[in-house]
């Protein structure tokens, strides 16, 4: 595992908190096109329980969302941050509900000219250091 991620909620400033699947029931929930949620998520999607509205790309869903054509933006924490960093004049919020955490590992080719074990070691020594964990977590 090369580092943790959270699928979380984005908000409008003027929508109250979500904390729970229940409470998005009956909302519009600004997705990324073809990704797989979490089991429970994609069992309220396929239920219309929950409406996705599928997006390319995130830009789209904080203009729909920002405008509050939309109710909420599901994505990972770190994109939404970067986001809501270069757009700091959005009135919108990160929610604290965390809906999925999962680890990333590193791809790794067969074509690549360092063997997978050599990789690993080096990846691991950085972690160990701290060396990816500071940039991902906002620090110089």
């Amino acid at each position: 595992m090369l580092y943790q991620e959270d699928d979380v909620l984005l908000l409008h400033r003027q929508q109250p908190p979500i904390s729970s699947l229940k409470e998005l029931h009956g909302k519009v929930l600004g997705t990324r096109l073809g990704y797989v949620y979490n089991t429970a998520l994609m069992e309220a999607f396929a239920r219309k329980r929950v409406t996705r509205q599928d997006s390319r790309e995130l830009g789209t869903n904080l203009y729909l969302l920002s405008k509050q054509r939309i109710d909420a933006i599901i994505d990972m924490r770190r994109s939404l941050n970067h986001a809501l960093g270069k757009h700091p004049e959005l009135p919108l919020n990160i929610g604290s509900w965390v809906i999925q955490r999962y680890d990333l590992p590193c791809v790794y080719s067969p074509h690549s000219p360092i063997s997978a074990e050599r990789l690993n070691e080096v990846l691991q020594g950085l972690r160990d250091e701290g060396v990816i964990a500071r940039p991902l977590n906002g620090e110089a």
